[in-house]
């Protein structure tokens, strides 16, 4: 009897928990991230707030969505609603690297709305699990021209972008 329980003991202590071998980007993984942002100086208070999902459809290729809203002191308040297709063709456990296109509608305060079409592409450095830094660079063009004509940005948005992903 002492042996049965003592075989079954080793074989509960030898038992060792598998690895999560998934990686960011992996076919029915999600991507998931969160537009926090605050600023200010001479000019006034700046803000923008948003979020954004993805489902791998297949490895490395994630249909998804982006909400964001941006506004401040002087500024126009903007709204973003865009469709998004990211695109992960280097994916490792420490880093990924991504493509990412988007488009749909863009919301202005006290100004008609119009459309933006554009892209960015950056990488995620991955500090302990899924979680990771992104760093990128996004530009977006607007139209029709006339939507942004009277605009003082011209008719494109582009920018460097640093936040915070989550890969489940």
């Amino acid at each position: 009897m002492f042996g049965a329980h003592a075989l079954a003991l080793f074989l509960l202590v030898g038992q060792t928990e598998e690895p999560d071998l998934r990686r960011y980007g992996d076919q029915g993984s999600s991507h998931a991230g969160l537009i926090l942002g605050l600023g200010g100086g001479s000019g006034g208070m700046r803000y923008a707030a948003g979020a954004e999902y993805g489902y791998f459809v297949l490895n490395g290729i994630a249909p998804g969505a982006e909400v964001m809203v941006s506004g401040g002191t002087g500024l126009l308040t903007t709204g973003l609603l865009l469709g998004t297709l990211r695109l992960v063709p280097v994916r490792t456990t420490a880093f990924s690297l991504f493509v990412v296109g988007r488009g749909g509608r863009v919301l202005l305060s006290d100004h008609g709305d119009g459309w933006g079409v554009g892209g960015g592409a950056g990488i995620i450095f991955f500090m302990g699990g899924r979680f990771g830094l992104r760093v990128g660079y996004d530009r977006l063009e607007l139209f029709p021209r006339s939507f942004c004509a009277g605009l003082g940005g011209g008719c494109h948005v582009d920018g460097i972008e640093i936040g915070l992903v989550v890969g489940f």
